[in-house]
């Protein structure tokens, strides 16, 4: 993972969406449809911070960031 990580060059702003999407992905154990589809509303800030997602067949789940 540290390798796969360590590969999108963060100096350029694609190579930092692609660290950002991995990272986002590793973290939260969520399918790569669910990352891709994912909008700014599914994102919670509070007292928890976690991530709303409407996955395959329709389940709501909420992942703690």
């Amino acid at each position: 993972m540290k390798a796969l990580l360590a590969a999108p060059d963060r100096t350029r702003w694609l190579g930092g969406r692609g660290h950002a999407l991995l990272l986002t992905r590793y973290n939260t154990g969520a399918r790569l449809s669910e990352v891709t589809a994912m909008r700014q509303t599914y994102e919670r800030f509070g007292r928890t911070t976690y991530v709303e997602w409407h996955g395959k067949g329709r389940k709501e789940r909420a992942v703690p960031l």
